[in-house]
């Protein structure tokens, strides 16, 4: 290797954040040519853990370095959201048992690399592609639209906030969640910012889970949810069912199951 592929590579190395993977496409745009990642690779720095993606070598990469790649690197728009980010908030009164499932929740059309899609990491992902809001929330900051930056060691991960991850997690009710945990995450958000809560109503999609939410919010009485102007939020009209010999709530229209 001659001095300047050495400096490269130290430089690299240097940079290199602890967990992470790193994309091909990346180091290409900034300077490292495919020659330059065969030799690296022959020299044994770093490994290829599917076409399109390295790690360093002796490095141990879990699902968070994966998600770093995708959102930091290739920039897609994915984030952790739903159940997993209610969890990391401490909301959720029981965490998941067993191997540990991650929701990531991306735009609809967003195709993940075939990297990450073949390897087996250490969760099982929950990929979901959504449209649970509309176009016009993106136009409003990262902390309007909910979302909030997660540091895990020295990853920094894009992360539903409680109040958008609430609406993600209910719209998922009854088929991936039962209405009895979705209770009981509900009685644990007692001090959800209202103003967030007013924008994602405003700007959500699914009549759903925006009742789901609302009624659920009523029944323990939170506080926050009379600074909420409902006047400015689509309910939709008729009645919903969502389960069979559940309890209707005449307020917001919707049958919904017990605690």
């Amino acid at each position: 290797m001659d001095m300047k592929n050495r400096t490269k590579i130290n430089e690299l190395m240097t940079s290199w954040i602890p967990g992470a993977v790193y994309s091909v496409k990346w180091l290409k745009e900034n300077g490292y040519t495919y020659s330059n990642l065969q030799i690296y690779k022959k020299s044994g720095w770093v490994k290829a853990i599917g076409a399109g993606a390295l790690i360093k070598s002796g490095d141990e990469v879990g699902w968070p370095g994966a998600v770093w790649a995708l959102q930091e690197q290739l920039k897609f728009p994915v984030h952790v959201g739903g159940k997993t980010a209610i969890e990391q908030a401490g909301s959720a009164q029981y965490l998941t048992m067993g191997k540990e499932r991650v929701f990531l929740i991306a735009e609809p059309k967003t195709k993940l690399p075939t990297w990450f899609k073949n390897k087996k990491w250490d969760a099982e992902i929950v990929y979901l592609q959504s449209s649970l809001f509309d176009e016009g929330l993106k136009s409003l900051s990262i902390a309007e639209q909910g979302l909030t930056s997660v540091e895990l060691g020295r990853l920094k991960l894009v992360y539903s906030s409680r109040e958008r991850a609430m609406l993600e997690y209910l719209d998922q009710v009854p088929e991936r969640h039962s209405f009895t945990e979705a209770h009981e995450i509900m009685e644990n958000l007692l001090t959800l910012r209202p103003k967030l809560v007013q924008t994602l109503l405003a700007h959500c999609t699914s009549v759903k889970a925006k009742r789901l939410f609302l009624a659920m919010a009523d029944r323990v009485n939170h506080p926050w949810l009379k600074k909420l102007d409902l006047s400015k939020v689509d309910l939709g009209s008729g009645s919903r069912q969502l389960v069979s010999g559940g309890e209707f709530d005449s307020k917001y229209k919707i049958t919904i199951g017990n605690p």
